[in-house]
Parts: structure tokens; sequence; C-alpha cells
């Protein structure tokens, strides 16, 4: 979380139908793969989350390089500060 950045199982990476090159390196670059119609939703539901410090669950489509989609379904897991800030 303090250096924006992010690591992807191979799993997640067949599952976005990604090439590793093609991985973003950043969380922010995460939501151009997001669906338009649920990027929005998505990406508020992700910032309460952080800001909040809780785990929390979101549904939504993902567009792969090749046009397809695909739902998903995210269950994120924090580690945060004794003060309750997430930091991985």
């Amino acid at each position: 979380m303090r250096t924006n950045s992010r690591r992807w199982s191979d799993q997640l990476t067949k599952i976005f139908g990604l090439r590793h090159d093609q991985v973003p390196s950043t969380f922010d670059g995460f939501y151009p793969l997001v669906h338009p119609e649920d990027r929005e939703r998505t990406a508020k539901i992700a910032n309460e989350a952080l800001r909040s410090g809780n785990d929390y669950e979101n549904q939504f489509r993902i567009v792969r390089p090749d046009g397809t989609s695909a739902r998903c379904t995210i269950r994120p897991a924090w580690t945060a500060t004794k003060s309750g800030r997430p930091v991985r």
C-alpha cells in the first residue's frame, strides 16, 4: 500500500487474460481492466475499505484484452498497522 504496487499470481494473470509484461504494476492500474459500467463503484468500494481498514467483498466485471468479459468476486484482506491503517 505504501508503494502503490501489487503482485499478481500466475492464476490471476490468466483470469485477466494478460501476459506477465501486461500486468499493471500499481493499484490504480487495475481499474482500466474493470468493465466501464463497474469501474466507479468498484473504486468507491475499495477506497472506502482502505479508509476504514475493513475487509470487503465486491463483484464486478473485467474486460480482457481480447474483448471478452468475465465476472469476478474479490475478497481482499488487509495487513494493517496497530492503529488499523492498511499497509499490505
